[in-house]
């Protein structure tokens, strides 16, 4: 753009330039705060020259630089004069081509300047004054992208804070001391959360450091006091991120108004705030002081036109009792807040076995990370049988371990393995690509294996692909959708975000691939999810099968489920099936099918033909059993 060619300054510029000599920042030292903030802007916009430049009577200077071998040029030669004349953001995609910017000095020069985009800069009284702009010696047709425009004007906010603070720091007599006084003040800025305006947690492991080194020293102690606000990702799905947000500040301000004023609180994470208690002189007024803090937190705030309630979980270490130091007692703290959050409510302080426990967390999923590595997890397969029949009808795939000297079932590695995010989807689509592969060997061998059962836990679901992944793997191997049947416990139907579990379900089943429920009676919305989920079958637990001849009331329970299934159209199948007895109590009772180690137990894939072909001789007597 070229430079001013108005017939004189009008009102306007007069407030701009009153405004620049009264942030005395013209001719001033470089100063590392706003040579970084022109590095962060060139490197966001991938361009080789960024200044920040102030836009004088007579002429533009920059303040920062990068990529040009001057300082300040005269206001005839000036493109950012126009960007302070305006309110925006101002890009220009090919000045060479542009009518305001051809004929520029800057722009006409060998290798000039053909791509521009400034953002205005504000002193303190709301006057534009300068400007930050990024330039390129090559045309840029798609200009600023929408995130590095957000960037380039997010900068310009903070050159406008680095202006109100030299501002507040002119009247130091040092401009050594200003300096530094600004840079602390710049240190400060970055610890503080943006959202809430509490400190982050940058500056609270610094306060823990400080009350730790302050109770050596007296002999006192300190308490870590973790906050997880429980069903806050719930609120975001439910209600948006927006209302999410409402309900953190609500909570933050709340925090700020019952903390002692001694004390220190800090937001540490997406929905975990943490407070540093000093000088805890007994367990008692610890006790209060905790027990004061949960009720007054424990509150409502209306968002949306909804009541969100802040239900929380509360896990506490002590200095010196817990810890040694502060790392070891934010580490001890957060194993206190997981046992708070399984226990629902409950503020929890942290005990030694706390963390006896977490080694062997970490030790079982050390395991399943090896055995992983050297491909020694597998599926084995058991049987399931037509109670009247005899004749096998599918299998269930169960993950074994194939490592020597271990048992192949590994109960404790599993259900941790399963229960880590990261690990279970490691596992669950090795498994899966297995049994796929052994499923589609059987089939091109004509090995009549009916169906083979996949279980799916709450982590599969999280992948909103989960549905769209098991029908891409029956559509290579050229499977039909009916080999296939998903199995899911109802803690998976009552988790949080049943939209994605039900979209799920629906793909699969509108595909053909039939659901099972399991451990059907155990939960406590069994009937719920008979109407809202695509159910085709139902697994009655083997709990009810143990104590089938023992319990009238289970009988009578089995007796019911059997009858809504089959009032539905739902098949069911008895779990755990191991003697005769209970084979023939579960066929009298007219369950469908049956599994357990009655017929077999898990075995290998290669196994699998034989027994597929055989079935199981005892399930065919039991028809002759009638309900007496």
């Amino acid at each position: 753009m070229n430079g001013p060619t108005d017939p004189g300054p009008d009102a306007a510029d007069r407030r701009r330039w009153a405004s620049i000599e009264a942030c005395r920042i013209l001719d001033t030292p470089r100063e590392r705060a706003f040579d970084d903030l022109v590095q962060i802007a060139a490197e966001i916009c991938t361009a080789p020259v960024a200044t920040i430049t102030f836009v004088a009577q007579h002429r533009q200077w920059f303040k920062a630089v990068r990529g040009l071998p001057f300082n300040e040029t005269p206001i005839e030669q000036s493109i950012c004069w126009h960007v302070v004349r305006g309110t925006d953001i101002l890009v220009v995609e090919d000045a060479a081509h542009h009518p305001r910017t051809a004929g520029n000095p800057l722009v006409a020069a060998p290798d000039g300047l053909r791509f521009y985009a400034g953002a205005p800069i504000k002193a303190p009284d709301g006057v534009a004054v300068g400007v930050i702009c990024v330039a390129d010696h090559l045309p840029r047709p798609g200009g600023l992208t929408v995130a590095q425009r957000r960037a380039l004007e997010a900068l310009a906010r903070h050159v406008e804070t680095l202006l109100s603070l030299r501002g507040a720091l002119r009247e130091r007599d040092q401009h050594l001391a200003a300096r530094q006084e600004l840079s602390s003040a710049l240190a400060e800025s970055f610890c503080l959360d943006r959202l809430t305006a509490l400190p982050n947690r940058t500056l609270f492991q610094a306060q823990l450091e400080t009350a730790i080194a302050e109770s050596r020293a007296c002999g006192t102690r300190a308490a870590m006091v973790l906050i997880d606000l429980d069903q806050f990702k719930h609120i975001n799905e439910w209600l948006g991120h927006d209302a999410g947000d409402e309900v953190l500040k609500d909570f933050a301000g709340l925090l700020r108004k019952v903390v002692r004023g001694g004390d220190f609180a800090a937001r540490l994470g997406s929905d975990e705030f943490g407070v540093i208690l000093r000088d805890v002189r007994d367990d008692l007024a610890l006790d209060d002081a905790l027990r004061s803090l949960a009720e007054r937190l424990h509150g409502e705030v209306q968002v949306k036109r909804q009541t969100v309630e802040h239900r929380l979980s509360i896990g506490i270490a002590l200095y010196p009792d817990h810890a040694a130091d502060a790392v070891e007692l934010a580490q001890h703290c957060d194993l206190a807040l997981r046992e708070a959050k399984a226990r629902a409510g409950t503020p929890v302080m942290f005990e030694a076995e706390m963390s006896a426990q977490h080694r062997r967390h970490m030790d079982l999923r050390q395991q399943a990370r090896a055995a992983l590595l050297h491909n020694q997890v597998v599926p084995y397969y058991q049987l399931k049988v037509c109670l009247q029949t005899g004749r096998a009808v599918g299998f269930e795939a169960l993950a074994r371990n194939e490592r020597p000297g271990c048992s192949a079932e590994d109960p404790a590695m599993f259900a941790e393995a399963f229960d880590h995010p990261e690990l279970n989807r490691l596992m669950s689509r090795r498994l899966s690509e297995q049994v796929f592969d052994h499923m589609q060997a059987w089939s091109a061998a004509g090995v009549p294996f009916g169906h083979v059962a996949l279980n799916a836990s709450p982590h599969d679901f999280a992948d909103d692909s989960f549905a769209e992944r098991l029908l891409e793997q029956l559509r290579r191997r050229a499977l039909p959708a009916g080999a296939l049947q998903v199995e899911v416990t109802e803690s998976v139907l009552l988790g949080r975000g049943q939209e994605p579990v039900l979209r799920a379900l629906e793909t699969l089943h509108a595909a053909g691939v039939q659901i099972a429920l399991d451990d059907f009676g155990t939960g406590y919305g069994s009937l719920i999810h008979l109407k809202q989920f695509p159910v085709h079958t139902i697994k009655i637990d083997r709990s009810f099968v143990r104590s089938i001849g023992h319990s009238s009331d289970d009988a009578a329970i089995v007796r019911a489920i059997v009858g809504l299934a089959r009032s539905l159209g739902i098949e069911t199948v008895a779990e755990g099936i191991e003697t005769e007895a209970q084979l023939h109590q579960m066929t009298r009772k007219g369950c469908d099918l049956g599994q357990g180690f009655l017929f077999s137990k898990a075995i290998p894939a290669a196994r699998v033909p034989s027994l597929a072909v055989t079935g199981h001789a005892c399930a065919a007597p039991a028809v002759r059993m009638k309900e007496g």
